[in-house]
């Protein structure tokens, strides 16, 4: 069995990419603890849904990603999405420790909201992974 957050959370805590760069430590995993949205650039995912391959270890998760841009407008929230977009459009078949991202495709495209508790401008996006355990 294959830990997709954990697939997902190494993938974006790679070093040397514009994301990490933009959010530094501050990706979450289902939930968003010790960070305030309005004062920091940071991102947040869950996995939603998806599919398994009942033959073969292949999931193909669906994943919803929150993006904060750290101020009250819009564009730096933008800044942290095409940062995330770009880094996503351009993977295949990268391995880890955990798994390996086999593809991405982005089936929602970024939309600006609004948390409607903290009040943080944020954008929101989805996207289907498929990932195949390391064995």
């Amino acid at each position: 069995m294959v830990d997709i957050e954990q697939v997902i959370y190494d993938f974006l805590d790679s070093t040397g990419t514009d994301l990490k760069e933009l959010v530094d430590e501050n990706i979450f995993v289902d939930r968003v603890e010790d960070f305030d949205g309005a004062t920091e650039k940071g991102i947040m995912f869950h996995v939603k849904g998806g599919t398994a391959d009942p033959d073969v270890p292949l999931f193909s998760p669906v994943v919803d990603f929150f993006c904060y841009g750290g101020t009250n407008t819009p564009d730096d929230s933008k800044v942290v999405y095409r940062a995330l977009h770009d880094l996503l459009h351009a993977v295949q078949n990268e391995s880890g420790d955990n798994g390996y991202i086999m593809s991405a495709v982005e089936i929602t495209i970024g939309q600006t909201i609004i948390d409607p508790d903290a009040e943080w401008l944020q954008v929101f996006t989805s996207y289907q992974f498929q990932i195949r355990a390391t064995s």
